[in-house]
């Protein structure tokens, strides 16, 4: 086993710990409540702790929690790309369905409190039912997708397969050490801006991060050329490199478009995956396993 291997492996070991999926809901229920006492703060002194420009309603604190779980998805994303190149899919349309419950739950925020709607509110709650319902079908097409998938070989040779999943591993480290990094970047951006009124380039971590990972997706359909015995699993990894450029456009695209894209780049999971089905040494794979599967039982 290799070193790449043995910190992937290890990391991935680590992460799913009971102990370390207790820290996470710890510390995303600290992200709420602390966000509403900020936001009372911030209401009831004239302490300025929020950046510039942040809603103040205590709904507001419930889409910061759900950014927060946005960034503990996308190390679990980076983890199932080690293992498969299509869970890695099916991850990154559940990644854009919390996307989408996040804008919804990002438009509370420009709502009064106590909460009131009026005529001008019907507007903003348009968007956030269409962001919701984009989050559903979303969610809906990733489990289909899961259950489409049908996994054979890349290579008949062992030296190939784990030299792809190799390369797999390294990206994955790639991955991991981007979100750190533009994790650590916003962190310190928002420190300086608080303490020293320094005011560093902003991004949003979400659409940088969707930006890497059509650059990883890419770079792995180009890697299974080399290895790749079938066809279709390089048309499959292609299609699915061009599902993570529509989710990219998707999210910088203009409200009630948003959804819709997000939905046509399901659809386009889901029809990558059904052609890959029919082919025939993948066809022929699926008769063995259901035959395999009925003798065990």
């Amino acid at each position: 086993m290799g070193v790449i291997e043995r910190l992937t492996e290890g990391l991935e070991l680590s992460w799913e710990t009971r102990r370390a999926k207790t820290a996470r809901a710890v510390i995303l229920i600290l992200t709420l409540l602390g966000g509403i006492v900020l936001v009372e703060i911030e209401r009831l002194t004239d302490l300025k702790l929020l950046p510039e420009g942040s809603p103040t309603v205590h709904l507001a604190a419930i889409s910061w929690a759900i950014y927060l779980l946005l960034i503990f998805e996308f190390v679990e994303m980076a983890f199932a790309m080690s293992n498969s190149v299509a869970a890695s899919v099916g991850r990154h349309l559940q990644l854009y369905s919390l996307v989408l419950l996040r804008d919804a739950f990002l438009k509370l925020g420009e709502f009064p409190e106590p909460i009131e709607v009026t005529g001008d509110d019907l507007y903003n709650i348009g968007i956030m039912t269409s962001d919701a319902g984009g989050a559903v079908l979303l969610f809906l097409a990733a489990t289909v997708f899961a259950r489409l998938q049908r996994h054979t070989p890349i290579a008949q040779d062992d030296r190939a397969r784990e030299s792809f999943k190799a390369f797999k591993q390294g990206m994955v480290l790639l991955l991991l050490g981007t979100l750190v990094g533009l994790c650590l970047y916003r962190v310190t951006a928002f420190v300086l801006d608080a303490a020293f009124s320094v005011d560093l380039p902003a991004f949003d971590i979400i659409d940088a991060y969707f930006t890497v990972l059509v650059f990883a997706d890419v770079l792995l359909a180009f890697a299974s050329l080399a290895i790749a015995d079938n066809p279709a699993i390089v048309f499959r990894n292609f299609g699915f490199a061009f599902v993570a450029i529509l989710l990219r456009l998707s999210l910088a695209s203009p409200e009630f478009i948003r959804p819709g894209l997000g939905v046509a780049a399901a659809i386009v999971a889901l029809a990558v995956t059904l052609v890959y089905n029919l082919d025939p040494k993948v066809h022929r794979q699926i008769e063995q396993d259901q035959i395999s599967s009925e003798a065990e039982d």
